[in-house]
């Protein structure tokens, strides 16, 4: 099953449309928890939807799905989201021998303690300030570093509007010139269908 997952800004009717074009089974449509909490879920007849929440402080009850964006140490911790996502956006000048890009041992560690995937966000690479180049290099080195420790890997558009939205190929396609397998890319974009079951 094809999964993306997608951030709407009222604009739902429009981005499932937009995921039963490019192919995608099934949506996970992320929000914050106040509006979550106010949101009518709708069921899809040919794109399967979960509803999701954004965390950043703390992780509330009764939620199925949680994400949270430019995790932190607490984060990994205490909080355990279902998938941390833009960790590479951080504004710090990467160093000579190694990049910032969001993950060390210690972070990865926990992140396999925790069942944490590590998501890369396509709608990164067009929304950043960041030059382009060097987010593509931190996350290939976010990569090696989940190849290394063993840690579930996500591929997603993380968009906003329908627009930003990639087709699961395209997606494949950039995990594989990152560093992954194609084996791995094509896990990465179904890695998240277990959540529907």
């Amino acid at each position: 099953m094809k999964v993306d997952v997608v951030i709407p800004r009222h604009n739902e009717k429009a981005i499932i449309g937009m995921a039963k074009k490019l192919g995608y089974d099934a949506l996970i449509l992320l929000y914050p928890f106040e509006k979550l909490k106010q949101l009518k879920q709708v069921a899809h007849p040919e794109v399967k939807l979960l509803y999701g929440c954004l965390i950043s402080k703390q992780k509330p009850k009764g939620v199925k799905f949680t994400a949270a964006p430019n995790p932190n140490r607490h984060t990994f911790e205490k909080l355990k989201p279902n998938i941390v996502y833009q960790l590479e956006l951080t504004k710090n000048k990467d160093k000579t021998h190694y990049r910032l890009s969001g993950l060390d041992d210690v972070s990865c560690k926990l992140a396999a303690e925790n069942d944490i995937a590590i998501g890369f966000s396509f709608s990164s690479l067009l929304d950043s300030k960041l030059p382009r180049a060097v987010l593509l290099g931190r996350m290939a080195q976010n990569i090696r570093f989940c190849k290394k420790f063993k840690l579930k890997m996500v591929l997603a558009s993380f968009a906003c509007q329908p627009y930003d939205m990639r087709s699961p190929h395209d997606l494949k396609a950039l995990g594989i010139s990152l560093g992954m397998t194609p084996i791995e890319a094509k896990m990465s974009i179904e890695s998240l269908s277990a959540c529907f079951e």
